[in-house]
């Protein structure tokens, strides 16, 4: 507010209106001092607040994985203590790295769209390819395989693309190909789900393993009842995923698109 030594009209009109109530000078404040106190706010202030407030609070809704707490954690405590003992650009390293790993585990909300007979995209990513395949690993007939390549920018927690029942879980040892490789859905290490929906329709999620993402975490066991949209894992610094779907679905995304996880509807059941 601005003082009322530095407006000299209301000072001057105060001194008119002082008045004695019980021992005490009251000065009467009059709508047009409170006009004259609010022209003190810029609209360029105001607006700068407006905008700081939404980013603010949204600083505080960020959700993160809980795998990603230990790197976030070192990260802050090696930049507060680099910072403690002089040595600047070693706390400048370390709260970048600190960025990088919120950027890396963030957990966003996600609505998936309504409607019927939709599959919806476990990861986010972009579509490496689809592939007619007649067997791999829990899948024994014909199946199109959508794969999803997921680079370290992207979210990493993988989503449940149906509602259903966990039938099979499967882990299987392998290498590290680079994940966009089409060998490495056969020979990197991955961990397979095959859901199984109201119907007895199956869909299959597999979490491969890439170069830099050599550990792959999964929620969920055997007999678990998934929603769809439900988190169900996380692959460390993204990779790869690949969604088999059943006969007779029809594929609505195309090669080189972008996808969102629970998000992006990746085809549908006929």
């Amino acid at each position: 507010m601005i003082p009322l030594k530095n407006d000299p009209i209301m000072l001057r009109e105060a001194q008119h209106e002082r008045k004695i109530v019980n021992g005490i000078n009251v000065i009467p404040v009059r709508p047009e001092h409170c006009r004259r106190v609010n022209e003190g706010f810029s609209a360029e202030s105001v607006s700068q607040a407006s905008r700081l407030s939404p980013f603010a609070s949204s600083l505080f809704k960020m959700s993160i994985a809980k795998e990603g707490y230990p790197f976030i954690l070192a990260a802050t405590l090696l930049a507060l203590l680099a910072l403690a003992l002089g040595w600047e650009w070693a706390g400048l390293v370390f709260v970048l790295a600190d960025l990088a790993f919120l950027g890396f585990f963030r957990d966003p909300e996600r609505v998936p769209p309504r409607g019927e007979g939709l599959i919806l995209s476990p990861a986010d990513g972009r579509v490496l390819g689809i592939k007619r395949v007649e067997k791999e690993l829990l899948f024994e007939g014909t199946e199109t395989r959508v794969s999803i390549f997921m680079s370290p920018l992207d979210v990493h927690v993988n989503r449940a693309p149906v509602q259903g029942m966990v039938e099979e879980i499967r882990h299987q040892k392998g290498s590290f190909f680079a994940a966009y490789r089409e060998e490495a859905s056969e020979n990197n290490e991955k961990n397979a789900l095959r859901i199984v929906d109201g119907k007895g329709r199956k869909f299959g999620v597999v979490q491969i393993a890439g170069v830099l993402a050599r550990r792959i975490v999964c929620y969920v066991r055997k007999g678990d009842s998934l929603e769809l949209g439900q988190r169900f894992g996380l692959i460390m610094f993204g990779s790869r995923v690949d969604l088999f779907l059943p006969q007779g679905s029809r594929v609505d995304v195309a090669q080189g698109q972008r996808v969102r996880a629970v998000e992006t509807v990746i085809g549908r059941l006929q």
